[in-house]
């Protein structure tokens, strides 16, 4: 009978012990799965931050060197076009083009307002006779936001500049940059889980058509 009861306690014994190797792992289990699940979903925000980057970084230095390596400098009808440049702001004049009518030209002006990339554009017709660029900008677009960092430098064929004038009596009277290279750094929305924003610089030049 004693023997019979000894046995019983050993069984319950074992039980429990099996029950608490059993919860143990599966503690474990289920703590490996959430770290897993966590760092697969902290990698795809920032694979997703990255691309989103990437993006806006491509679009926007497209559309810069787009337009300003078409830039003019000349005395249209005894009225001078004039390429205005500073480290944060570019003024310039260009054709802008349409399936329509290709020979307007606007008046745009690149500059960073805050930590937002900003372009002003006023389309110009043929007989538009005002060159001149306006100091308020209304009806400004936003390009791309969260831009850290951007800066413009103008090439005269020798070195790199950070400005550029060619009005009339200024350094560069009459000319164009050779080319005009632009630094742009930009950051994600926000953070990932506490993290800082992911941030990227970007970096291109583009040679002007009509330089002299």
């Amino acid at each position: 009978m004693n023997s019979s009861r000894q046995n019983l306690q050993n069984i319950k014994g074992f039980t429990i012990l099996e029950f608490l190797i059993a919860a143990f792992i599966l503690i474990v289990v289920v703590g490996s799965i959430s770290l897993l699940l966590k760092e697969s979903s902290f990698s795809f925000s920032q694979g997703k931050s990255k691309v989103g980057i990437y993006e806006a970084g491509r679009q926007s230095l497209n559309f810069l060197m787009s337009r300003l390596c078409t830039a003019l400098v000349n005395d249209w009808k005894n009225n001078r076009i004039n390429f205005i440049g500073e480290e944060k702001k570019v003024k310039f004049i260009c054709p802008f083009s349409t399936r329509k009518d290709s020979s307007d030209i606007c008046k745009i002006i690149f500059y960073l307002d805050g930590k937002e990339l900003k372009v002003w554009l006023k389309r110009m017709g043929k007989e538009e006779k005002d060159y001149s660029f306006s100091d308020s900008l209304p009806g400004s677009q936003g390009l791309i936001t969260n831009v850290q960092e951007m800066t413009f430098e103008y090439y005269d064929g020798i070195s790199w500049r950070d400005c550029w004038d060619s009005r009339k009596g200024k350094r560069q009277d009459g000319r164009l940059p050779k080319a005009v290279r632009i630094k742009i750094k930009i950051s994600a929305p926000k953070g990932i889980e506490g993290k800082e924003p992911i941030e990227k610089s970007f970096s291109a030049i583009t040679y002007l058509e009509n330089r002299g």
